[in-house]
């Protein structure tokens, strides 16, 4: 059975962390977790090229919007969904960033597993020419230890 891509799970809560592996699973995802910014940071730093990354609100280390952003300054290919009680699509915050792309969902908690199969789907299949096509360039920075490249006109935190 082929694996559809890698995802990071990143909560707070541990139950999460489970739930959403299990759902990733049963779509043929490999998922890794983390219940914490710092650990998530180091499996996106010295882990396997993650298609997609699942952020939740709050961690005992850091706020989940602050984290997409640093996962984002690491590896800029990474789609990043925010799935948490705390985000809201109306917040301006969340509404801007969906909207210039730095976010490519948003799944709001509790969270019903069939969303979450669709959301997972839909982001991987508008993501994917760009994500494979990043894949070398990904590895070798990686391995060399670089830094992402970004854009002029990217809005640094």
């Amino acid at each position: 059975m082929a694996v559809h891509g890698n995802v990071l799970v990143v909560d707070g809560e541990p139950d999460i962390c489970r739930a959403l592996e299990k759902v990733l699973q049963g779509e043929r995802f490999r998922s890794m977790t983390a219940t914490t910014g710092c650990q998530a940071l180091e499996l996106v730093k010295f882990g396997p090229p993650f298609s997609m990354a699942l952020i939740g609100g709050k961690l005992p280390d850091m706020d989940g919007l602050k984290l997409a952003s640093l996962v984002r300054r690491i590896d800029r290919w990474v789609a990043i969904v925010l799935i948490s009680g705390n985000f809201y699509r109306e917040r301006r915050v969340i509404a801007e960033g969906l909207q210039r792309g730095a976010y490519a969902g948003c799944i709001a908690k509790p969270f019903d597993p069939r969303e979450v199969r669709l959301v997972v789907k839909k982001v991987l299949r508008a993501h994917r020419g760009s994500w494979r096509s990043a894949l070398p360039l990904v590895m070798i920075r990686r391995c060399f230890g670089l830094q992402p490249f970004l854009p002029a006109d990217h809005e640094s935190d």
